[in-house]
């Protein structure tokens, strides 16, 4: 059998397929962007060996590579160096969580130690996952400069952790941060281990020979195989590394020469079990760090990667060298090229193992999806007990139609039923803000496995982040709260430093980002649940693609059609809380007169703040700041006791809960909340469209619980004007009509999507929609989600006839109003062990 060569990925190589053995030869054609080019990729069940060659060794000219050239593996060498550590485990030298200071040498310790590293608080595993929180030295401008002044140099280890530890570190096991560092010390573990060298400790423990790793060495820590061919030249933006030392990138990240063949080898070898045990596999394979919806997911010396819907693990090397395999069809493929320039040379699903396996018609479980939906491996926390969790990403233009636009990467969760599939339509979950994350919210409704269950049984549940929030690439996120022209123009000239263009995000873009989705995954229509701003973004969908919408549930409302914020609504929604603490006997006798007492030390406060922790505290920060502590059930119980401290300026209290300093903010911003996605969506769609004349005379009136309102809406409008958002289409502000059945959920003690929002569009739509209202804060389906869930998933039914049970809503019981201040409430807000949850 005889197939031509791979046009589209490497066109004008030498390509030959056989049925038993690899040929190659050479042409004097070019690839672009290639100097020289090694390839193999193996699929035995159709016996199939797929060969590539192409070009001189050298990359100018002279002898040409063949396929048994060799070639520096560079951090490909990472997954040897964890197949050790798994072999040193079954040995049982260590654990994964075995803490790395009695592992490493003195001089090692008086080294971390001396950069305030807490050696003790670092794990193998932390090592191996890239989540040590180390600093790297590998990609620092000081080495790189270093290596390439003196090429000859003879790098130590010590030398290349002196450099990294010129950076901070981070709190270890708390982000993926990919170091190198991690493995060079993980190397100098392997070597104590074994009272051998590195070079020996690696041909030992993962026994070479038994594997026919014969052209396999660790470059200048042991000799090269006899009869080795010429090592294959990389150039790196233009630079030829071939006469660097090998020790700058030599102690266990990086050090390894190899061939297609014996990468092959080994990775077929790994896992098929002849290295390690099925339980180390399973660990190593299972425990992903970092990645996710990034560009590279990262387990313990492996990048998982999908084909397809094939799982595969492989990892890439510095200088355009990649390793793949797919360990259930058995396809593996090996390149290697001359230059850094191809982009095709990468381990994602466009990279050219998907092409070669297009190519040879391997059968991969061919995707479901378009071919701008590439499957990721989904982050832990996403992973469910009660439904069967998909993660991926969807590449879209940040400017359809505009040639040459950059592509972004917006995160997408998939969620099925582990046994039956689904008859309804998708459920398609929209998120809040605009600039909150929608993931970090999942998890909670994913862990509780009843409620994940009962909620795909029937229907597919996707959800997808907007662009720019959250895990999509890039984030819009600044440096600082935009407070003043001074901070949005720092802003600004990092989003131009992105290549962002902030008039595409808004409302539009996020509808046309799911209309791309939807046609991706193949779905006739939706089924949308939006909370908060996601309730106006699925009046948006409604509104510009009405066909592609079955039903809808809007849990807190906020509509197209309003003027940004509602201040007057939010003014009433917490006359709503003061009244029902007066009406609540309890509460109004450890409290009285809360609302003329919070008044009163607010307009006192407006024209003298307090200080506290260095910050100015005016009135209108303490009506602000209220917002914090609905978002959570059991905060919510604690806000008349909030209020009441509030009233009494209570210094010790609020320095309890203020940053410092915090430019009159309470409690530190959520780092998960893209501030620049935020401007450029309200700045587009709602700032236009509001009545100044109506906000000025509101913020001079005689209600200074709604001027506090109005005044925090005012400094977001006048930041509107220095932000670069264009101006949104008429018709955001107009109501959108409900032509589709709609469930809308409103929360009595709601400050951020008051209720009035909700009641009001079911009023204006009564034939459409079906209300309920629920005695809590910010969005019933975080504040009672089992009985939310339930309403959506009757709901849902009842579109096939199922009736809708919604008898747990009547049995809500009242706010539980707490008297005082204790412990719990400071445990909640990340004061004694809790968090805030907003």
């Amino acid at each position: 059998m005889k197939i031509s060569c791979l046009v589209a990925v490497i066109a004008a190589l030498t390509c030959h397929v056989a049925t038993a053995q690899v040929s190659t030869n050479s042409t004097q054609a070019s690839l672009q962007g290639a100097r020289t080019l090694v390839g193999l990729a193996t699929y035995p069940r159709r016996n199939i060996k797929l060969a590539t060659t192409r070009g001189p060794v050298n990359g100018q000219g002279g002898e040409s590579v063949n396929i048994d050239t060799p070639f520096r593996i560079a951090s490909v060498t990472k997954t040897f160096t964890a197949a050790a550590i798994f072999k040193l485990i079954e040995q049982n030298k260590f654990t994964l969580n075995a803490s790395i200071a009695a592992l490493l040498s003195p001089a090692t310790n008086a080294q971390l130690g001396a950069a305030q590293i807490d050696i003790s608080a670092i794990t193998i595993e932390q090592l191996l996952a890239h989540r040590s929180g180390l600093p790297e030295y590998a990609t620092t401008a000081t080495y790189i400069d270093a290596v390439l002044a003196n090429p000859a140099r003879r790098w130590t280890r010590a030398e290349q952790l002196e450099i990294a530890l010129e950076n901070a570190a981070v709190e270890p096991g708390t982000s993926y941060l990919y170091a190198d560092t991690n493995y060079i010390l993980l190397g100098e573990i392997i070597e104590r281990s074994t009272n051998q060298t590195f070079a020996a400790s690696l041909r030992s423990l993962l026994n070479f020979a038994a594997l026919g790793l014969n052209q396999t060495y660790l470059e200048t820590l042991e000799p090269a195989p006899t009869g080795l061919r010429p090592r294959l030249h990389s150039f790196v933006q233009g630079v030829d590394t071939f006469a660097i030392d090998a020790s700058f990138d030599l102690f266990g990240g990086g050090g390894l020469v190899s061939t297609t063949g014996d990468l092959t080898r080994f990775y077929r070898a790994l896992f098929a079990g002849r290295v390690l045990s099925a339980a180390s596999l399973q660990r190593m394979t299972s425990a992903v760090s970092g990645g996710g919806f990034s560009e590279f997911a990262y387990s313990l010396g492996l990048m998982p990667f999908y084909i397809g819907n094939t799982e595969c693990f492989g990892h890439e090397g510095f200088g355009s060298v990649v390793v793949g395999h797919c360990p259930s069809i058995d396809y593996t493929f090996v390149y290697a090229a001359g230059s850094d320039a191809i982009p095709d040379i990468k381990l994602t699903e466009q990279g050219i193992g998907t092409r070669v396996a297009d190519y040879l018609a391997i059968d991969t479980m061919p995707r479901p999806y378009g071919n701008d939906f590439e499957r990721t491996r989904c982050p832990p926390e996403l992973l469910s007990e009660g439904a069967l969790v998909r993660c991926g990403v969807l590449a879209v233009d940040q400017a359809r139609g505009q040639q040459g636009t950059r592509q972004l990467r917006v995160p997408v969760l998939i969620a099925k039923h582990r046994t039956r599939s689904a008859h309804l339509q998708p459920l398609l979950l929209l998120g809040g803000g605009p600039g909150d994350a929608l993931f970090p919210t999942l998890p909670a409704l994913l862990s509780d496995s009843d409620v994940s269950a009962a909620l795909v049984d029937g229907q597919d549940v996707i959800a997808a982040e907007y662009r720019g929030t959250g895990a999509a690439n890039p984030k819009l996120q600044c440096d600082a709260r935009l407070t003043n022209a001074s901070t949005v123009t720092l802003c600004l000239e990092k989003m131009a430093g992105l290549g962002v263009q902030l008039n595409r995000y808004n409302g539009v873009e996020f509808a046309n980002d799911i209309e791309q989705l939807r046609r991706s995954l193949r779905v006739s229509q939706w089924n949308l649940a939006g909370f908060s701003y996601g309730t106006r973004e699925a009046l948006t969908i409604l509104r510009e693609r009405p066909n592609t919408v079955r039903s809808m549930v809007l849990d807190g409302v906020t509509t197209p059609g309003e003027s940004y914020g509602t201040p007057n609504l939010a003014a009433r929604a917490l006359d709503a809380y003061f009244q029902r603490c007066q009406a609540d006997a309890g509460c109004n006798a450890a409290f009285p007169n809360l609302r003329a007492r919070f008044v009163a030390r607010m307009q006192l406060l407006n024209q003298m703040p307090l200080q506290v922790n260095g910050n100015s505290i005016k009135g209108d920060v303490l009506v602000q700041a209220l917002t914090l502590f609905q978002g959570d059930p059991e905060l919510l119980t604690y806000l008349p006791a909030v209020m009441d401290r509030f009233a009494q300026a209570d210094v010790e209290f609020i320095g309890a809960i203020i940053t410092a300093p915090a430019s009159d903010e309470l409690l530190p911003p959520d780092p998960t909340f893209s501030d620049a996605l935020f401007f450029s969506t309200i700045c587009n769609e709602s700032a236009p469209f509001v009545n100044l004349a109506q906000y000025n005379s509101d913020a001079n009136g005689a209600d200074p619980i709604l001027r506090a309102y109005v005044r925090q809406d005012l400094d977001t409008l006048n930041l509107c004007q220095l932000w670069p958002s264009g101006r949104g289409s008429d018709r955001e502000n107009r109501d959108v009509a409900l032509t589709v059945p709609t469930l809308i959920l409103n929360s009595t003690f709601d400050l951020q999507t008051p209720a009035d929002n909700g009641r009001a569009l079911a009023a204006r739509n009564p034939r459409s929609s079906i209300a309920f209202e629920f005695p809590t804060g910010h969005i019933a389906l975080q504040q009672v989600p089992e009985c939310a869930v339930k309403l959506l998933i009757g709901f849902q039914r009842s579109r096939t006839g199922t009736p809708m049970d919604s008898s747990c809503v009547s049995a809500q019981p009242p706010v539980p109003w707490r008297s005082q201040i204790d412990a719990g409430f400071y445990a909640l807000i990340g004061l004694g062990g809790g968090r805030l949850r907003s």
